[in-house]
């Protein structure tokens, strides 16, 4: 049996209130009232879904926060550049950058670093519906033999589910995943 999905207040999007699904082993795709109840066994998610903001919203990898940490002027330029555009951090990227930040040997400073980085972008929670993305991902990974680490594949669920676009040095990494929108603000 589906779960009741809610419906976030917008202003922007036509399409408010729905999720575009594609019905399994069909080329028929529908707009579902979030408010409907659904089996999603028998729907795949389809992405772009509606956007409630008029412009891209980003999803940042650790990979990214260390590169604009470390300098990275590609980096930078991006991240000044999108400065007007959501971008969101996963609660997996906060723990890998606290995990490197008790690592190092220089560990007060870098924990500073990180409780800036945690105060100065949203920080998204793993909650149900990114669990549900998460295991229908990973299912179908290792169904076609190309798996994944959990936490990267945590992210991609994050971004599916929230509709952002993954922001990587990981290309290659993140293109197994279906309908994944990935760009890389390390290159030229």
């Amino acid at each position: 049996m589906g779960r009741r999905r809610q419906a976030r207040p917008c202003f922007h999007c036509p399409d408010h209130g729905k999720i575009r699904v594609q019905l399994r082993k069909s080329s028929w795709t529908l707009n579902v009232p979030v408010d409907r109840r659904v089996n999603w066994q028998t729907v795949i998610p389809i992405n772009p879904t509606p956007r409630c903001w008029p412009g891209a919203m980003y999803l940042l990898d650790t990979d990214t926060i260390i590169y604009s940490l470390k300098g990275n002027q590609r980096v930078i330029c991006n991240l000044d550049k999108h400065q007007h555009d959501p971008l969101k951090i996963s609660v997996i990227t906060l723990m890998e950058l606290y995990y490197g930040a008790y690592k190092s040997q220089k560990t007060s400073p870098n924990l500073a670093k990180v409780r800036r980085i945690e105060n100065a972008f949203d920080t998204l929670p793993v909650d149900c519906f990114i669990a549900e993305t998460f295991g229908m991902i990973k299912s179908n990974l290792e169904s076609q033999g190309t798996p994944l680490d959990d936490f990267d594949l945590v992210l991609a669920a994050t971004a599916l589910t929230h509709n952002l676009i993954l922001v990587t040095n990981n290309e290659k990494h993140f293109q197994r995943v279906d309908g994944l929108t990935v760009e890389n603000w390390n290159r030229p």
